[in-house]
């Protein structure tokens, strides 16, 4: 089975290696990787965007918001990106809540 995280696949419970001073490193780790991917999502579900802290590369963030689509479901999503020091905890909510005041009028209209 695979699962989609990020840009990486993960297949057959194997973790993709990140960057090593990953933000999911420095949380409380959850040993499986599937159970740490369903505790990611639900995150996102709770907050509405996704959160990237030097996962993928030291000193940059990122925030992304998925774009729901009628009949087809959520296939794109528009997102910020931008060095750790301008990403704050609270600068990401805000860049979040920005985001989601878009998704409406774009959704609307690339359908």
């Amino acid at each position: 089975m695979r699962y989609f995280y990020g840009i990486f696949i993960i297949k057959d419970n194997a973790m993709p290696e990140l960057n090593t001073s990953s933000f999911t490193e420095q949380k409380a780790l959850i040993k499986n990787p599937i159970d740490q991917l369903k505790h990611d999502i639900a995150q996102v579900k709770v907050r509405g965007y996704a959160e990237c802290l030097e996962e993928i590369q030291t000193g940059v963030s990122s925030v992304a918001v998925p774009i729901f689509m009628a009949n087809v479901g959520t296939i794109f999503s528009i997102g910020c990106i931008g060095p750790v020091s301008k990403f704050s905890a609270t600068r990401r909510a805000e860049i979040g809540a920005s985001l989601l005041g878009l998704v409406g009028r774009i959704s609307q209209a690339i359908q």
